[in-house]
C-alpha cells in the first residue's frame, strides 16, 4: 500500500493547479461500524470515532481528498481555500 500512496501523492503534486468552474465538496466518515464488545447504539457521521475525509470534485475533471482532523467549518474552509480558485461555483450539502 505504501507504493500506491506514494504514486498517488506524486500524481497529485503534478496536478497542483487550483480547481475551477463548478466544484462539489462533501465530507464522509471512514472506519469500522462499532468497536468489538461495545454494546452501544450505532451512530452515523459526526460524533463517531470514524475518521472524517473531505473531498472536492471538479465537474468533468479532477478529484481531491484529504483526511481532516474534524468536519468543522474552519478545517473544511481551509482545505477549500487552499485548493479551489476564488471564481469557482461551490456546491455543498449545506453546511
Amino acid at each position: 500500500y505504501g507504493a500506491f500512496r506514494q504514486a498517488i501523492f506524486a500524481w497529485q503534486e503534478r496536478q497542483k493547479d487550483d480547481f475551477a468552474g463548478t466544484v462539489e465538496v462533501d465530507e464522509s466518515y471512514f472506519g469500522r461500524t462499532r468497536p468489538r464488545g461495545a454494546h452501544t447504539k450505532l451512530k452515523r457521521g459526526r460524533g463517531t470515532t470514524k475518521q472524517p475525509v473531505f473531498g472536492i470534485f471538479e465537474r468533468g475533471g479532477r478529484v481531491y481528498t484529504e483526511i481532516v482532523p474534524d468536519a468543522k467549518k474552519p478545517a473544511l474552509q481551509s482545505v477549500i481555500r487552499g485548493q479551489v480558485s476564488l471564481d469557482s461555483v461551490i456546491i455543498s450539502d449545506g453546511w
